[in-house]
C-alpha cells in the first residue's frame, strides 16, 4: 500500500497500528510478516488467480533484495510479493525503506556520496549505474560540496517541499499603511472618525 494514500493527520492511526506489526515506511505501508518468502509467494499466487493468468510465473526468489524487472512477471504480481519497481529494478519494500534511511542518515551527518556507496550497493545487490538510476527516480541527486579544501558530492532529495521563510517582525518605529491612512485627513479613516464624533 502506498503511503501517499494516508490522510495528512494520521498520527493517531499510525501510533495504534504499529503495535500490530504494521510498518509505515517512507513510501509504503506494509505488514512485516507478509513480505516473508512463504507469505509473499502466496500473495503473488492469489494475485495471479484473481487476475486469471493463463501462466502463473514463479515468485521472486527468496532472499533477493532486488532484481531486474522484466516481462516474465507482471508488475502487479511482483508488487503483491512485496516489491516496488523503480527505474526497471524490482526492490523489496523493506530494502527500499532502509535505502532511504541510509540516505537521510548521511544527509544529517554530512556523509559523502562515495562514503555511503558500498552500503547502498550492498542493500540492493546491484551495480553502481543501476543504483544511480534508482536514486534518480526516487528524487535523489548528487550535489557538489566542499569538504576540507577538497571537492566531494553528497546525496540530496530534490523534490522536498519548500519551507516558507519567516516574515520579519514589524518595527514599532515604522508605522503601518493603515496608520498612515488614519493620520491623513483625506483618508477614509479620517472621514469615518468625523462621522462617529458627529453622532
Amino acid at each position: 500500500m502506498s503511503r501517499a494514500t494516508l490522510p495528512r493527520d494520521a498520527r493517531a492511526a499510525i501510533w495504534n497500528l504499529r503495535g500490530f506489526g504494521i510498518r509505515f515506511a517512507h513510501r509504503s505501508i506494509y505488514l512485516s510478516k507478509l513480505i516473508r518468502p512463504d507469505a509473499a509467494a502466496l500473495l503473488a499466487l492469489l494475485w495471479a488467480v484473481k487476475h486469471r493468468l493463463e501462466h502463473i510465473p514463479p515468485p521472486p526468489p527468496a532472499g533477493l533484495t532486488s532484481f531486474d524487472f522484466d516481462d516474465e512477471r507482471p508488475r502487479g504480481f511482483v508488487e503483491a510479493a512485496g516489491f516496488r519497481v523503480i527505474a526497471g529494478r524490482a526492490i523489496r519494500i523493506d530494502m527500499l525503506d532502509r535505502l532511504e534511511e541510509e540516505l537521510e542518515r548521511a544527509t544529517r551527518s554530512g556523509g559523502t556520496a562515495d562514503a555511503i556507496l558500498p552500503k547502498l550497493l550492498s542493500l540492493l545487490g546491484c551495480d553502481g549505474a543501476t543504483l544511480e538510476r534508482v536514486l534518480t527516480e526516487l528524487g535523489w541527486s548528487r550535489v557538489a560540496v566542499k569538504a576540507e579544501e577538497t571537492e566531494a558530492s553528497v546525496w540530496r532529495m530534490q523534490n522536498e517541499p519548500r519551507r516558507e521563510r519567516p516574515r520579519p517582525a514589524r518595527t514599532r518605529d515604522k508605522p503601518s499603511k493603515a496608520a498612515k491612512q488614519r493620520g491623513n485627513p483625506d483618508s477614509p479613516f479620517a472621514k469615518l472618525k468625523v462621522l462617529m464624533n458627529a453622532e
